[in-house]
């Protein structure tokens, strides 16, 4: 039974904390990267954390790459991008599923995501 706060936020954060927005590409936020048994019922074994703290228990037997970046508007995700997206290719190719994701799930593991997508329609 769902609380009273419960009830007034989105069901869909309560039933998957990640969504599927590609085949084997997942967007979600902090605590989605963060169960293991879940990340592999859905064949996740890439991380791709866009968070400003490497402080992540992130388990062990995931693939992970870093970009230590605030999650917000003023962050210059630029930089980080080409590897972000190699990353991000590198999973794919493997055939195995990759969670990108950021502190709150608002901005940056967004643009991370639209910036692949701009990759592949280029090449």
């Amino acid at each position: 039974m769902l609380t009273d706060d419960e009830e007034r936020l989105p069901r869909v954060r309560f039933l998957r904390p990640r969504q599927e927005i590609i085949p084997g590409l997942w967007l979600g936020d902090w605590l989605s990267a963060h169960n293991y048994e879940s990340l592999k019922e859905d064949n996740i074994f890439y991380v791709l954390s866009v968070v400003d703290e490497d402080d992540l228990a992130i388990d062990p037997r995931l693939m992970r790459h870093h970009i230590n970046i605030d999650d917000d508007e003023s962050s210059d995700l630029l930089i980080h991008l080409p590897p972000a997206i190699a990353f991000i290719q590198k999973a794919l190719e493997s055939g195995q599923g990759i969670l990108v994701h950021c502190a709150a799930g608002i901005s940056a593991h967004i643009c991370t995501y639209k910036s692949f997508k701009k990759k592949l329609l280029l090449t």
